[in-house]
């Protein structure tokens, strides 16, 4: 989690497109550690699963081809 980032890794995501995908199955820890994420990196797009969903849970729904869809901001659920 965010407790074990170390500033060292920031390089590793320079020149990369990052997606940083956030849990809504709980009270806002999930988006609160995607921001969190997001800031040590810098330039992430930070994608919100739909509600009630973890990453897990909403990829065991749906699928792959589905999954990549909405992350890629092709796809919104029903």
């Amino acid at each position: 989690g965010v407790q074990n980032w170390r500033d060292v890794y920031r390089p590793l995501f320079r020149y990369r497109r990052v997606t940083v995908l956030a849990d809504n199955d709980d009270t806002g820890q999930g988006n609160d550690f995607a921001r969190t994420v997001a800031g040590k990196i810098g330039g992430c797009q930070i994608v919100v699963m739909p509600k009630g969903h973890d990453v897990n849970s909403y990829f065991a729904e749906v699928g792959k081809e589905i999954f990549l869809k909405y992350i890629n901001g092709e796809d919104t659920p029903e």
